[in-house]
């Protein structure tokens, strides 16, 4: 088939930046300007072209249908927190855009918030809640179209109602509640027109909000004006004696600790002064508090630390660090639950209040845990749980009997036994062993032409394990192979694997990806032509450094959200917070890792790139829309023009969070129908 795609013409500038004795050519900055009628018009013709290619794919109807019957066939619910016999939970019904927030006793569920009705398309989502102690005060923040700008509202359980209460310009915050319900402790930022512009997610404050109170009148706990880059995460001890706050600043897993005793009225009191590694507080024996902290152990342990001695030399070590990754641990009656990620796959595992082995939670198969729900007098722990092939299942384990019951599990509308799943190990360009799973249906016949998505993230200490997707279902009916590379850069083996995948590093992350790329082919389970690569945010620039160093390896690319100019991606938005994981172009040394991979500025012209698919949103206010269309412009210009290079811009979407069923469902439409197009399958797994 020959192919010649012709696409809007983008204005190239021949100015070029200085970057320490180097001459960058910028081709493409006025598109940083969103709200140029040039960038707008130039994205009006993208629009055109990308609605006339999926136009006239007929297979998309029957994809759309397929993939509509699977997400509203599965109902799945959040870990619920208990009050006494009182379970609350989000509830998200496959048939609905949104999810319910209910309460369930003695089998009689309620619903207490329908997130569907707070607009019309159901692109109003809710970012996070906080329960009040007794269950009457839900405090829930709003995000418009996936904005990571939110509004914390407050609604009584009993009634249903909203207080008049309303809080603006809050952001990934935390509420911590009083126990008498008086009020919360929170965090948020200044009116955005009160700051000079490129400022709006500086000046995070502490304060304290009084229910039935403007917030206007709220007191002012803490903050640092010569630190505007400091944001605050308040919780209140069990015991309601301490304040604790969690000090952080940018994406690195580095934080302070600070604390105030709540019944002697004191200031905020530092005691991990020293963000030298990340603190978790897990709960206090009066003025013992326990954390999880990676420090002077990658794969993480459990310490103490006494507040009338917070020196670093009194800190005692109680579970001390192992050979697998600690990821999870709540402290339940003066034991550790604990969940470790061994060779990426969730173990639960108990210990004593002196830290020694005290039994094991069985768990049902290669999956991982989320979220352990209890407080430190409770009878039960409440967790969820997922692998490739379940939907999150809620378990709660009695600590008293040692019994594990299931306390939700949803109907699915599909035969999980016609699939497996196994974990590989190759070996990388360094010979590192990197792991991966291979996901496929039972009866596919492997010889060498399967089409593969090949899945990957590799940064910010972010694990990929074991966790259930309609989309990977349906690929896998259709005959395809998803394959999930845990590449350096994640977590899944501790501090260590994370720090040789960022800075200088970065690079062994994109080899360890085409290695996958290359095991999967050299073992017979597919081509080039058949092998898709997909990641979004950090794994769009995954996805698009390796299309640009290795182009004639894959069969297409599907780049999400994508992080592309690294030489800029810190002058936008939040990027500022990714510099200890990427660097900085201003730094000298940083400059020449950075250039020598940031995919924008590696484009060849006249190179054959493979099928690419671009993704991006008008309200992503995490990874600006402007990264996508340097990379789709200078792609388009540059490209031999056999295969499409496609841009997708998404209205009232964000990065990912918070969209409506029918936006998710439209998008892996158009995912599938590209890929199914490009590399010539048929819906059931035949070729066209």
């Amino acid at each position: 088939m020959v192919r010649n795609f012709k696409y809007p013409q983008a204005f190239r500038s021949e100015e070029s930046q200085d970057y320490h004795g180097v001459k960058v050519p910028i081709p493409y900055r006025w598109m940083e300007d969103e709200h140029s009628p040039e960038v707008k018009k130039w994205i009006e013709e993208q629009d055109q072209l990308t609605r006339e290619y999926f136009s006239k794919l007929t297979r998309r109807k029957s994809i759309h249908q397929r993939l509509k019957q699977l997400y509203s066939g599965i109902d799945v619910i959040s870990t619920p927190t208990k009050i006494e016999n009182k379970y609350y939970y989000f509830k998200y019904p496959g048939s609905l855009n949104q999810p319910l927030y209910c309460v369930k006793e003695k089998e009689q569920e309620r619903i207490i918030l329908d997130v569907n009705k707070l607009s019309e398309d159901q692109t109003v989502s809710v970012g996070s809640i906080s329960l009040s102690e007794d269950g009457k005060f839900l405090a829930y923040t709003t995000c418009e179209s996936g904005s990571d700008w939110q509004i914390l509202k407050i609604l009584n359980t009993e009634t249903g109602e909203n207080l008049a209460d309303e809080i603006p310009w809050v952001r990934h915050t935390h509420v911590a509640w009083m126990k008498d319900n008086s009020g919360f402790y929170y965090s948020r930022y200044p009116d955005p027109k009160s700051v000079p512009s490129g400022k709006e997610s500086y000046h995070n404050k502490l304060y304290y909000h009084q229910l039935n109170t403007n917030y206007q009148q709220d007191k002012l706990i803490y903050y640092r004006p010569q630190n505007p880059e400091w944001a605050y995460i308040p919780t209140i001890s069990e015991d309601e004696q301490y304040l604790i706050v969690n000090i952080w600043e940018g994406t690195e897993r580095k934080n302070r600790i600070f604390y105030s005793n709540l019944n002697e009225n004191t200031e905020l009191i530092p005691l991990i002064i020293q963000p030298d590694a990340e603190y978790s507080f897990l709960g206090n024996d009066h003025k013992k508090f326990y954390f999880l902290t990676n420090n002077q152990a990658p794969r993480y342990r459990i310490i103490s630390i006494d507040i009338d001695l917070p020196q670093v030399k009194q800190r005692k070590e109680v579970i001390p660090e192992k050979e697998h990754l600690l990821e999870l641990a709540v402290w339940v009656r003066g034991k550790f639950y604990t969940s470790y990620l061994e060779n990426v796959v969730s173990k639960i595992k108990i210990y004593d209040q002196n830290g020694s082995p005290d039994g094991e939670i069985s768990l049902p198969e290669m999956g991982t845990v989320y979220f352990f729900r209890a407080k430190s007098a409770s009878s039960e722990i409440l967790f969820s749980f997922s692998s490739f092939f379940i939907p999150m299942t809620i378990y709660e384990y009695d600590v008293l009997s040692d019994n594990l019951n299931v306390y939700y599990k949803p109907e699915v509308n599909f035969n999980p036994s016609q699939f497996t799943a196994r974990q590989i190990f190759y070996t990388s360009k360094d010979k590192t062993k990197i792991p991966m799973f291979l996901l496929h249906r039972k009866d596919l016949i492997i010889d060498g032409n399967c089409p593969v998505i090949l899945y990957g993230y590799g940064g910010f200490s972010i694990s990929l394990t074991p966790g259930f997707s309609e989309e990977k279902i349906f690929w896998l009916e259709n005959g395809g192979i998803f394959a999930i590379a845990n590449l350096r850069g994640g977590g899944e083996f501790g501090e260590e694997w994370h720090q040789q995948g960022m800075l200088a590093n970065k690079q062994n992350v994109f080899d360890d990806f085409i290695q996958a790329g290359k095991w999967l082919i050299d073992n017979n389970y597919t081509s080039s032509e058949k092998l898709a690569i997909m990641g979004g945010s950090n794994g769009g620039l995954l996805v698009s450094a390796v299309m640009v160093q290795q182009p004639e390896l894959w069969g297409a690319v599907i780049c999400r959200v994508p992080v592309i100019d690294m030489l800029r991606y810190n002058k936008f938005t939040v990027g500022r917070y990714w510099v200890s994981e990427y660097g900085n172009a201003d730094n000298p040394e940083h400059f020449h890792f950075l250039y020598r991979y940031s995919p924008v500025h590696n484009v060849e012209d006249g190179q054959e790139y493979p099928p690419t698919f671009i993704l991006t949103a008008d309200h992503d206010d995490r990874v600006a829309p402007c990264h996508a269309w340097k990379f789709a412009a200078q792609l388009q210009h540059s490209d031999s023009g056999k295969n499409p290079i496609l841009l997708r811009f998404e209205r009232k979407a964000g990065h990912g969070h918070g969209k409506p069923m029918w936006k998710i469902i439209d998008q892996f439409t158009d995912i599938f129908s590209f890929l199914f197009n490009e590399m010539n399958i048929q819906p059931g797994g035949k070729d066209a």
